[in-house]
């Protein structure tokens, strides 16, 4: 299944409709005078493109070290041609070329190229394309023909047949390979499944690089804050439960709590509909002065924090019932930062969790 399509036929009926649409061009005018917006705007997820190379958190050839990544975030900015927007959306971070075809965000670009040997931007952007057009996500796809290419480069593919040789820095190779797994084509079900699956089924499950079966593209080895962040996600690496990795500064034993805070923030803000990037920018009670305009509903900064913190919780026992092994926050200990069990476990006792 690739999508829920659904179409609403009745009318939307607010509380007081005039006050939460001054709320609205209110805050349109606010981000106007935002800085952070505007810098999130203008470089979107590679805002932390320069964050990540200085600490090592962008790996090349599947985690292969050292790490040499010939890209430059000038290189990456020239094949910007427009600004694209969520609907209704003034922060507009999406980019895109000319023709409306859009480009990769951070954590597509790292898993489809250097974590694949390839640096070539074109390239890169292409095979995005691909992922786009045939319906694969783009950073577990990426990451797991990375696991392919190493597992290649390991012998342990001899018996598996494949016509197109996984190879590190062969970008035809990769176009071949996301057009044989985005077309079904005979052969392709391993791969389809993900890095996990793929190294389990070829009897190498210590070669898989995430968390709760799901791949992480970035080295968190000097980046604890964003190692606790999706060592600690209900639903393993995603860009989207809460950007902690652009705090910089924090002192090691503030990180447990801020990252904690972040996911109760996001997982609210998502609940009524509000994007996670915008949340640096604004105050949370220019999003509850919205919702009780729409809702009639008077909530403090520290309900709707409550409320996120349920959600955290309900996420977690939902998964633990449905099966998920969620462990115990633990990361690859090839990318696992120094100390990373204090963190860890001052994380699970602020939460309450065993």
């Amino acid at each position: 299944m690739k999508a829920i399509a659904v179409r609403g036929t009745k009318d939307v009926f607010l509380h007081d409709g005039k006050v939460f649409v001054e709320r609205v061009l209110e805050s349109a005018k606010d981000f106007s005078q935002n800085d952070k917006l505007k810098t999130f705007s203008n470089l979107s997820t590679y805002l932390s493109f320069e964050t990540l190379l200085k600490a090592n958190g962008i790996p090349c050839c599947y985690f292969t070290k050292p790490y040499q990544v010939n890209l430059s975030l000038s290189e990456i900015k020239n094949l910007w041609e427009r600004e694209r927007g969520c609907f209704s959306c003034p922060v507009a971070c999406l980019k895109a070329t000319q023709k409306g075809k859009f480009l990769p965000e951070i954590d597509a670009l790292t898993a489809l190229g250097p974590l694949c040997g390839i640096h070539d931007v074109s390239a890169i952007f292409d095979a995005y394309d691909l992922c786009v057009k045939t319906g694969l996500d783009p950073v577990e796809t990426g990451t797991t023909l990375a696991c392919l290419m190493k597992l290649g480069e390991e012998g342990v593919l001899e018996k598996e047949n494949l016509e197109i040789e996984p190879k590190f820095g062969d970008k035809e190779a990769l176009l071949k390979l996301l057009a044989f797994i985005g077309k079904g084509e005979k052969g392709s079900s391993t791969l389809g499944k993900g890095a996990y699956q793929l190294s389990q089924h070829l009897q190498k499950p210590d070669l898989f690089m995430g968390v709760k079966g799901r791949s992480i593209c970035f080295d968190v080895t000097n980046l604890p804050y964003l190692g606790l962040q999706y060592a600690t996600s209900n639903t393993g690496f995603t860009y989207l439960s809460g950007p902690t990795f652009l705090d910089k500064g924090l002192k090691r034993e503030e990180i447990p709590g801020k990252v904690k805070l972040v996911q109760d923030k996001t997982a609210a803000l998502e609940a009524m509909g509000i994007c996670p990037y915008v949340t640096d920018g604004f105050a949370l009670d220019v999003f509850l002065s919205m919702f009780q305009a729409a809702t009639g509903i008077e909530l403090e900064e520290a309900d709707l924090l409550k409320i996120g913190e349920a959600i955290c919780n309900l996420e977690r026992e939902f998964a633990q019932k449905a099966g998920v092994d969620l462990g115990t926050g633990t990361l690859p200990e090839k990318i696992s930062p120094s100390g990373f069990k204090e963190l860890i476990d001052k994380y699970y006792q602020l939460r309450g969790w065993k």
